[in-house]
């Protein structure tokens, strides 16, 4: 049904409306962005259920214009609360024994465009070894740092996927090289509670524990989130005749 891939770009991107836990805090590095986040996507939520709980045309119509305001106000909110942190940098530090030190910290992204619920952010790091041989098996990769956001006590909640890119007439060869690290971070309703608790980044290794054991306790997270998004839509689902 059309209408329910329409506000799907709401929810899926929920205590109200969803069953889900939203009390989210404002004081992390993304201000008040994953509290916008979360109380429009449950709000979504509701929306959705409005629309499968029903067969009447005129009742989809009206939580599809609903849903529709909703989307135009959330952008609208979101983007205006951005304005606040849009030049702030965010803390970052290398974890682990990498060779690598950060010369910009993350910040947001002005060449590319934020819109709701989707953030760009961009660090510069600098390689600080030598290595002539890149065959080496312990040869280190500028590819290997990646994001973690950590919260006050320095506590892991969330890996950001991004891409490294080696900057222009750089060498990953040499110690000095510098590349940029770029991640957009995807609020979603499963993880603006730990986005709202965000304090800084750290740079972990990809090979090491700490990535490893985020990784997969945020690919968990998710995949429960998923399940019970899933087991909660499918029961307020109405056949069509």
């Amino acid at each position: 049904m059309a209408v329910v891939a329409t506000v799907a770009m709401i929810t899926s991107c929920g205590k109200s409306g969803s069953n889900f836990d939203i009390d989210v805090k404002d004081d992390g590095v993304f201000g008040k962005l994953p509290v916008i986040t979360a109380e429009y996507k449950d709000q979504g939520v509701e929306y959705m259920m409005e629309l499968l709980n029903t067969k009447d045309k005129e009742k989809q119509k009206e939580a599809l214009l609903k849903t529709q305001e909703l989307e135009k106000k959330a952008n609208e909110e979101f983007l205006a609360a951005l304005e606040d942190i849009k030049d702030i940098e965010i803390p970052t530090e290398v974890g682990d024994s990498m060779p690598i030190k950060v010369n910009v910290p993350f910040k947001i992204n002005k060449d590319e465009g934020a819109e709701f619920s989707e953030i760009p952010i961009i660090a510069e790091a600098e390689l600080t070894i030598d290595q002539p041989d890149r065959f080496a098996p312990d040869f280190f990769w500028f590819t290997h740092p990646k994001v973690v956001l950590v919260d006050a006590n320095g506590e892991p909640l969330l890996y950001l996927k991004g891409t490294n890119k080696m900057q222009k007439d750089q060498n990953c060869q040499n110690a000095g090289a510098k590349f940029n690290i770029e991640v957009v971070v995807h609020m979603k309703l499963w993880n603006a509670k730990l986005l709202g608790q965000a304090k800084k980044i750290v740079l972990y290794n990809e090979k090491g524990e700490t990535f490893q054991n985020i990784r997969k306790a945020n690919n968990d997270a998710e995949k429960e989130y998923d399940q019970k998004m899933n087991q909660l839509l499918s029961g307020n689902a109405v056949e069509e005749e």
